[in-house]
């Protein structure tokens, strides 16, 4: 319910005029990145969803993962609710 007024109040307080609208400031700064930080930054987000994967793949070898829904913890090969 939190989530919904503060959506609502959000959508209430935003320019009128489309071309009043402002970026936020992380997406206003991928604007001034050079050519030689964009690519550290996609070398460093590929070596981070590695080690996810690795991660992920070292939990379903012990027999421990996350169920398709992602709410339940697989604690063998069958999910409980």
């Amino acid at each position: 319910m939190l989530l919904v007024l503060f959506g609502a109040r959000q959508w209430h307080r935003r320019p009128k005029d489309p071309s009043q609208g402002r970026l936020p400031k992380w997406m206003a700064a991928v604007d001034r990145l050079t050519p030689v930080k964009v690519f550290g930054l996609g070398q460093a987000l590929a070596l981070a969803l590695a080690l996810a994967l690795a991660l992920a793949a070292l939990n379903a070898k012990n027999g421990q993962q996350v169920c398709a829904t992602g709410e339940e913890r697989c604690v063998s090969s069958r999910c409980r609710a």
